[in-house]
């Protein structure tokens, strides 16, 4: 028979509370309050009644009581489960705080609903801790196959994995948690047997490459070989390439895809220093007899267009290694190059590229859908999370995560890296093959050429001298580019007919800049200069230009050596050869040969001179099978003719004798 009066005040502030935990009403009455959201229930019983005034009174139902220790946070523990040569598999155990077992189908499912909170089937609440939240997550979009809570996994996977479930592994290590530091340090494994020739001409740091590469292979993996353009990709390449052959690891022939400007340039590097590889271009109009004595050849070479045309070719065909050179022609994931490539199939797949991003993170992320598929997840969930605007921190942290991913799979060494080993100038010749249309407007010069070289033997060297050397320089403007030829020459070929020279120095220049070089580009010819300008302004790259008709010669040299975000000068060889310090270039591209090469070297001394602090890398581009080859044959056959007296070398064309102008005609 007592009675209590109600402080409404107290039960509104009461009832305040409650809302304010999660509860939600149920029916009008003031007592009906109920808590239904999963991360509600967990907060209430994990931390609200720790905060509620001592007065409350708290009465839990038995089966609320009893799920009391179960709400907690969520367990896991990872292990392995079994591993072979390509894949690795694991299982994961969730358990709640008192041992209860979580289904682990509950988790996914979670997951995938961006939920960290469980309800178990008992009714209790579980919370998925931020790490082993991201760990399951990672895990299940990673794995290529699941049943229950085993998880199946490629090989490749190991690397990004190992470091994350590390807090959460128990029982021993597998083997597969070792291959990171195997990749990262592939100094402790043992280098292949090469050829006594090859490894004579390798340097360390080239050496340590090919190391690399044996390392990827025994690991089962695929990667990026981005030194810096000069370094020797493509020689440390034909040596992973023969060192397998040495070893008789395959009997499969391997294959290259370079742009169609690198042609001559692999199958030359292939015969220097790879002769035992026997080695074959593909291309030209009678290709399917080639491919149909394939198994005849350890080394194929084909450029990105052929592939394309070619591909249902090599639907049955098998490689040891398949090697793209200069990549970016994949860097897109949806062009017909990058589908052609991804089909190839291959014990190895190797990409060359001095710059594995150019444009954004999607260009490494169609690179190593090529190497290593599913790797760095969907293209889709890739720019998702690496290439939306994000702020600085964020921005950092996602950068500095997708490098530890893709770290142990990319070798990069610069030129200051490994300067020790340099020589103070590096030399380079590069090779290309004239396309059809410009072979036969060549041969037809060659041919005229020789006729006018007959009849001067006949009526006399002097009386017909002219015209002779006069077919020369048409000969050598014809392997520079058509465009440079005067209409009579020729006739009714086309004026705008394409030159694969051209297309190789602009690939040059591309890969220089991309790298940080600053480059010099010379040619005797200005008209060869002027077919630069319009390329380069379409491809917004400033340059400065250099001739005998320029009057501020100074003002330009001082722009370009001050400037450095103008990375490329053009130059006449006889105007800009000689007298000029030009140190803010590190690259000379020489894109036509002259008789002497003194006078390219002193063109190539504007830059490797007094105040150069970086290793300077000379190119020189040469057409296969025309003059061009037989002037370097000029150059290095008759150096003893070249040095009778200081200086006593031709340094023009009059000064050519009868006997060189026959050599230089003479049919390969």
């Amino acid at each position: 028979n007592r009675f209590v009066r109600r402080d409404t005040e107290r039960e509104e502030e009461a009832q305040a509370l409650i809302l304010a935990a999660g509860f939600v009403h149920s029916d009008n009455s003031w007592h009906g309050l109920r808590l239904t959201e999963s991360h509600a229930i967990w907060t209430f019983m994990q931390e609200t009644t720790r905060k509620l005034p001592q007065h409350w009174l708290i009465f839990w139902t038995p089966q609320v009581r009893a799920n009391l220790a179960a709400c907690s946070e969520a367990r896991l523990d990872i292990q392995t489960l079994d591993e072979g040569d390509s894949w690795f598999s694991t299982t994961c155990n969730l358990k709640a705080a008192d041992g209860t077992p979580i289904p682990f189908q509950l988790a996914l499912e979670a997951i995938q609903r961006d939920d960290d909170f469980i309800r178990l089937p008992n009714g209790a609440i579980v919370k998925l801790p931020l790490e082993l939240f991201r760990v399951l997550r990672t895990m299940s979009k990673r794995a290529s196959a699941r049943k229950d809570n085993a998880f199946h996994f490629t090989r490749c996977h190991a690397l990004a994995l190992a470091d994350e479930v590390a807090p959460f592994w128990a029982g021993p290590r597998p083997n597969w948690h070792a291959l990171r530091d195997k990749l990262l340090h592939p100094e402790t494994e043992p280098e292949r047997p090469l050829p006594p020739a090859l490894r004579e001409r390798l340097r360390d740091y080239q050496r340590e490459g090919v190391r690399w590469l044996s390392v990827l292979e025994s690991c089962g993996f695929h990667g990026i070989l981005a030194d810096e353009m000069g370094l020797g990709k493509t020689v440390q390449a034909l040596a992973a390439i023969v060192s397998r052959k040495v070893m008789e690891l395959s009997d499969k022939p391997s294959l290259v895809i370079c742009p169609t400007s690198l042609l001559d340039n692999w199958y030359a590097e292939a015969q220097r220093f790879t002769p035992e590889l026997r080695s074959i271009i593909i291309r030209g109009n009678e290709r399917a007899k080639v491919f149909q004595d394939l198994d005849q050849y350890d080394l194929i070479i084909t450029s990105y267009a052929l592939l394309r045309r070619d591909s249902f070719e090599y639907e049955s065909m098998e490689f040891d290694y398949v090697v793209l050179d200069e990549a970016q022609h994949i860097k897109n994931p949806r062009t017909a190059n990058a589908h052609a490539c991804k089909e190839l199939k291959a014990d190895h797949r190797l990409v060359l590229t001095g710059t594995p991003i150019e444009n954004s993170p999607s260009d490494l992320w169609s690179l190593f859908d090529f190497l290593l598929p599913g790797y760095l997840g969907s293209h889709r969930d890739f720019r998702q999370l690496y290439e939306k605007k994000q702020d600085g921190g964020q921005r950092a942290k996602l950068a500095e995560h997708l490098a530890a991913l893709v770290r142990p799979f990319i070798l990069r060494r610069t030129k200051q890296e490994v300067c020790a080993e340099l020589p103070a100038k590096l030399e380079q010749i590069l090779y290309c093959e004239l396309g059809d249309e410009q072979r036969r407007l060549y041969d037809n010069l060659l041919l005229a050429g020789r006729k006018l070289l007959e009849l001067a033997k006949r009526e006399g060297w002097q009386e017909h001298r002219f015209d002779v050397l006069a077919t020369l320089l048409r000969l050598r403007q014809a392997c520079c580019h058509p465009a440079l030829l005067p209409q009579e020459y020729l006739g009714s070929y086309p004026k705008d007919m394409p030159s694969v020279k051209f297309e190789l120095a602009k690939e040059v220049i591309l890969e220089a800049i991309d790298s940080g070089h600053r480059i010099l580009l010379f040619s005797q010819f200005t008209s060869v200069l002027g077919l630069f300008p319009d390329w380069l302004k379409k491809a917004r790259i400033p340059y400065e230009y250099l001739d005998g008709n320029t009057k501020d010669r100074q003002q330009r040299v001082e722009n370009f050596n001050q400037n450095s975000n103008i990375p490329v000068f053009l130059l006449s060889l006889k105007a800009g050869g000689v007298g000029l310090n030009l140190t803010g270039a590190d690259t000379v591209i020489h894109y036509d040969l002259w008789w002497n090469p003194m006078v390219e070297d002193q063109a190539t001394d504007r830059t490797h001179r007094i105040g150069q602090n970086r290793t300077v890398t000379s190119i020189k581009l040469v057409t296969k099978n025309t003059i061009e080859e037989k002037i370097l044959s000029l150059q290095d056959a008759k150096r003893e003719t070249f040095h009778r007296l200081l200086g006593g070398a031709p340094t023009a064309i009059h000064d050519l004798s009868p006997e060189d102008v026959e050599f230089l005609l003479e049919q390969f």
